[in-house]
């Protein structure tokens, strides 16, 4: 619906300023958070790029996660 568009675009999450988006997505990335390390970073690493296009950009200007 309409409404849910708007909320979608108005959503604090897309006004966060990429340089701490990128940090976010570091932070979640940490392989010291996962039991296996090598294969959760990777499946993490993915899940946040299908998000969105915003998230995907992030993820893709974020080397750290890589």
């Amino acid at each position: 619906s309409e409404i849910a568009l708007i909320q979608d675009i108005l959503s604090p999450i897309r006004r966060l300023p990429l340089e701490i988006l990128s940090q976010i997505f570091e932070h979640v990335c940490l392989p010291k958070y996962h039991e296996r390390p090598d294969e959760d970073v990777i499946n993490t690493t993915f899940a946040l790029c299908q998000v969105c296009i915003a998230w995907r950009m992030a993820a893709y200007t974020t080397p750290a996660i890589w």
